[in-house]
């Protein structure tokens, strides 16, 4: 699945998760029988990353790893520290937006592929399924 999204900023996150998470519309994710629950890692590569008006290079191909958690009416994707740290050093801000490939979710312990017959691309730019 490739999702891309604005890097937020929140004051309750879950815990050990970083205060920043992507959005994903919850038919995605949470609404497709993945069985998520909150605290299930996701695991995923930076496809692309801007910050303004500029594009960040060397992040392609980059493995981060996010917490799941259902928040409200959206689904969201929390940063651990790890991934948020690995970031954060270059620079990357909140507010950036950001383009994942979300491959797999870890639940109970099992790996759940994410879409892994065909591309989903979801984007909260264009809240479409073209990016």
């Amino acid at each position: 699945m490739i999702v891309q999204s604005e890097i937020r900023k929140t004051f309750l996150n879950p815990p050990n998760t970083a205060p920043v998470y992507v959005y994903v519309n919850p038919k995605y994710l949470s609404e497709t029988y993945y069985e998520l629950k909150s605290g299930s890692k996701v695991i995923g590569k930076v496809l692309e990353l801007w910050v303004g008006k500029n594009q960040m290079e060397g992040f392609e191909g980059l493995e981060i790893e996010l917490i799941y958690s259902k928040v409200l009416l959206f689904d969201a994707l929390f940063f651990t520290p790890d991934a948020w740290n690995k970031l954060r050093e270059f620079g990357v801000t909140v507010g950036a937006l950001i383009t994942l490939r979300l491959e797999k979710a870890i639940v109970n312990g099992g790996e759940i592929l994410l879409y892994p017959k065909r591309d989903v691309k979801w984007s909260i730019v264009k809240e479409s399924e073209s990016i």
